[in-house]
């Protein structure tokens, strides 16, 4: 949160507690993103990979 407060203040040109207030905003934006990115590709990974494999097809359909 340190870093991202010394790298927004001086771009907005804002006060110490709106700077604050921003940095808390942007770091916890910045955290769910990542995390939802995270399940999500975790989520496809497991659905990739948990397909059954065709040996031979028995119906038309396929498995």
């Amino acid at each position: 949160m340190l870093l991202q407060y010394f790298t927004i203040v001086p771009m907005r040109n804002i006060g110490r507690l709106k700077g604050v207030w921003a940095a808390v905003t942007a770091d916890t934006l910045s955290i769910v993103a990542s995390q939802a990115g995270l399940f999500l590709g975790t989520r496809v990974y497991q659905g990739a990979s948990s397909r059954p494999v065709c040996r031979r097809p028995v119906l038309p359909t396929g498995c």
